[in-house]
């Protein structure tokens, strides 16, 4: 009985904790731009003048969506600007964020699913054969942690990401993603910046998008491509299930009046940007008697046409089982104790920022300052 009370106990110790942080969190001021909107970062910030805001006065509740990702970050640096700081949920981002590019592919394991696992051990992970040679900082230290051996077409399960994660290569990749963080900002992202405040409130308005989007807000020809490119933020920001769902609801939309070409068209279109995860492989996407690969011949199946709301929803299940395990292995990266960014740090004093260098203006995929994308950005 008496464990059972402590129990409570502890529970009850570590929900107060978590109200006391937040409280403080939201009571702390920040360094913001002074005379203009929240998120918008002035042409000449170093000269532009600045004021204190109380955190929770930042943005509005709800905030207006944004519906661009934040500038300058990638989808993996969210949390540096974020008051829970660099975590779990950044490395889940980045490991998506290089399958997106084609760096990866993500399978689910046909053995591990016979023998009635878990689903969010059900994962392989095989590195493909674009080159990844110019990756540097967190993106390469991610790459070798998931492939040790550093060959294409090396496959590694989702246990085994998770146990090396819990040792010094996951602490290696975080370290890096706080490196990669500051020099793309030019200053640590620990620090009362203006910027940083900015970037912070664009972070907040763009989760905002994420939470509430809805399949008509998005054009069927191009909701593949957002989905991707998104789907890393949506996982650093927790709303990896719902951004799901929105993207089954767009494609449960397709043959509606009639199936034609350009629906065939853009079903293609699909299998090219979800090739990074199984099933989704135009040469063989097989979608109720539907070919994908075999537009290009004019022999178009379109007989089970019907089943494609359900294969779209499978699809749904399956990224959310995805995202599951990706917390998962993300939440072994989380294991460290140290400062890895968020709401700690000093005010900055006057410190300049600076965005022109290729040193602290490009991230470590290669994308340019303000691309706001992911690896695959340019």
């Amino acid at each position: 009985m008496e464990w059972l009370v402590g129990l409570i106990v502890l529970a009850v110790v570590v929900i107060v904790g978590m109200a006391i942080r937040t409280a403080v969190s939201n009571g702390r001021e920040l360094t913001a731009f002074d005379g203009v909107a929240p998120g918008i970062i002035p042409a000449n910030p170093n000269a532009h003048p600045t004021t204190k805001v109380k955190a929770r006065e930042l943005l509005p509740d709800p905030p207006p969506p944004r519906f661009n990702p934040p500038e300058l970050l990638m989808p993996w640096m969210a949390g540096s600007v974020l008051p829970r700081g660099i975590g779990g949920r950044d490395v889940g981002a980045l490991l998506v964020d290089l399958a997106v590019a084609g760096y990866l592919r993500i399978d689910k394991d046909p053995a591990a699913s016979a023998k009635r696992k878990k689903e969010k051990s059900d994962w392989i992970l095989t590195r493909t054969a674009k080159p990844v040679s110019h990756l540097t900082g967190a993106p390469s230290d991610m790459m070798m942690l998931v492939f040790p051996q550093g060959q294409p077409g090396e496959a590694t399960g989702m246990d085994a990401v998770r146990r090396r994660g819990s040792g010094t290569a996951g602490r290696e990749v975080r370290a890096a993603i706080l490196t990669d963080t500051t020099q793309t900002l030019g200053f640590a992202p620990t620090q009362d910046h203006a910027v940083r405040t900015a970037l912070r409130a664009q972070t907040g308005q763009f989760h905002q998008y994420l939470r509430t989007a809805e399949a008509v807000q998005i054009r069927v020809d191009e909701a593949a491509s957002i989905f991707s490119r998104y789907l890393p933020w949506a996982i650093a920001l927790g709303e990896a299930e719902h951004w799901a769902a929105v993207f089954r609801d767009v494609a449960q939309s397709l043959g509606d009046g009639g199936f034609t070409a350009t629906d065939a068209a853009v079903l293609s279109s699909w299998g090219n940007d979800l090739a990074w995860f199984g099933g989704f492989d135009a040469s063989g996407f097989d979608v109720g008697g539907f070919d994908a690969g075999a537009l290009g011949a004019g022999a178009i199946d379109l007989g089970g046409i019907g089943n494609l709301g359900t294969d779209f929803t499978s699809f749904s299940d399956s990224i959310g089982s995805f995202g599951d395990s990706i917390s998962d292995v993300g939440s072994s990266f989380d294991s460290f104790s140290g400062d890895f960014g968020g709401s700690s740090g000093g005010d900055g004093g006057g410190s300049s920022w600076s965005c022109g260098s290729s040193s602290s203006c490009s991230s470590s995929c290669g994308s340019s300052c303000g691309g706001g994308g992911g690896c695959g950005s340019s």
